[in-house]
């Protein structure tokens, strides 16, 4: 009778173990949904806005992906899943997950606002320099300019560019600049100890920084780029 039991209970685990109760790492999880195997039993691992998509059968024959595990606790995880095209253009997504006795999917997102600011960097870069100054004139006397010189017309669509890259790329530039970043920091909080009212601190800030915070931040990553 014991040795009955003891079978039972045998098969008991292992009918969990590869069942009901199987529980995949996010990683592990991430890396399965984009696989280009069917994921045969996924809504056993989606849960809220997640549906089932996109997974692996809707990316293209010559994608290639990189996974990141950016935060895991008891409760949710994060996992950074960067799609690089055929041509060798990228896009950050993540992959959010919560614990409910396994780990399923919640959410696939990207960050939100790119398609908009793919396309300002478009229409930036087909300006000519006539078309930049016909633009900063028509503006001249506006009281929401965008910019007011071409250097101002460079900063913007550098700022662009680096809000569109890849996020190992704007961390490596951080690391680049951080001496120069922590230095523009400290002066930031030391103005600030300075000066008396918000709508100062703010103006003041704006003004007594504005050239080196685009001196050693966006125009250092267009020299970087081009290097």
């Amino acid at each position: 009778m014991q040795k009955i039991i003891q079978l039972l209970l045998l098969l008991f685990l292992l009918i969990t173990n590869l069942g009901f109760g199987q529980n995949i790492e996010p990683l592990d999880l991430a890396k399965k949904l984009l696989s280009k195997e069917v994921f045969t039993n996924i809504d056993k691992y989606s849960t809220g806005e997640f549906k089932g998509h996109p997974n692996g059968q809707d990316l293209g024959e010559n994608v290639k992906l990189n996974f990141k595990l950016l935060n895991q606790s008891k409760n949710v995880a994060v996992v950074n899943v960067t799609i690089i095209d055929s041509i060798g253009k990228g896009l950050d997504t993540y992959l959010h997950f919560e614990m409910d006795s396994i780990w399923k999917i919640k959410a696939f997102r990207a960050l939100a606002m790119t398609g908009m600011l793919e396309q300002i960097k478009n229409e930036f870069e087909k300006m000519t320099e006539s078309d930049i100054d016909s633009l900063i004139f028509s503006e001249r006397d506006s009281e929401h300019k965008m910019f007011e010189t071409k250097e101002d017309f460079q900063f913007q669509l550098e700022n662009i560019k680096l809000t569109l890259e890849l996020d190992d790329n704007i961390i490596n530039h951080f690391k680049t600049n951080q001496k120069e970043f922590e230095r523009l920091k400290d002066l930031a909080l030391k103005q600030l100890n300075t000066i008396k009212t918000d709508s100062e601190r703010s103006s003041k800030l704006l003004e007594n920084l504005n050239s080196d915070y685009k001196n050693y931040s966006f125009l250092q990553y267009q020299q970087e780029d081009m290097n």
